[in-house]
């Protein structure tokens, strides 16, 4: 069990030391930005993955200081939590950026716009809520990150009043009969 758990934290560090090390690389041209950003992209598909990794690997080290099994100092000393607090921390910051821009754009652009015909605002609705749902599970992962940390919670009272709006407007174009 310890060298399994010890193998996948190592993975999992190696992984992040790559990401970062890519992140680091000075922009000289659009062919460095393009790595950004791809890095950022991939770093975004895998920390739900990421977080469920850690919390297998931070439960087995705990068993093992329960029961315990023999840890060597330069083990218990690599313990990742900091290093993915940090990074907790980092996303989050990234998040609140997605959710400020999405907030600009669902004002300016979204279903409540006045003078959309009811069919633009039918799709509207539908865009924004995807969008909206994909922010909310964010937010949500990020909430237990957050309290596994003993960060304080991030509110997003504005996210929260566009999901109220959403769910009213996605009961009432439930209930508006089509005409062909």
């Amino acid at each position: 069990m310890y060298t399994k758990y010890k193998s996948e934290m190592e993975l999992l560090i190696a992984s992040i030391n790559d990401l970062d090390k890519k992140l680091e690389r000075p922009m000289n041209d659009l062919d460095d930005i393009r790595i950004i950003m791809e890095t950022q992209k991939k770093i975004r598909e895998m920390e739900i993955d990421n977080d469920m990794k850690i919390e297998v690997v931070e439960n087995a080290f705990m068993l093992m200081v329960k029961y315990n099994i023999q840890l060597s100092k330069s083990d218990v000393d690599r313990n990742v939590q900091e290093h993915f607090k940090t990074e907790l921390v980092k996303s989050i910051e990234l998040f609140q950026t997605d959710c400020d821009d999405f907030v600009d754009n669902y004002n300016n652009d979204g279903p409540m716009v006045s003078g959309l015909s009811p069919q633009v605002a039918s799709t509207r609705l539908e865009t924004f809520q995807n969008n909206f749902d994909t922010l909310w599970r964010k937010h949500s992962s990020y909430s237990v990150g957050e309290e596994l940390f003993g960060l304080p919670h991030t509110n997003q009272t504005k996210l929260e009043v566009i999901k109220k709006e959403l769910n009213l407007l996605q009961r009432k174009s439930s209930r508006v009969p089509i005409i062909p």
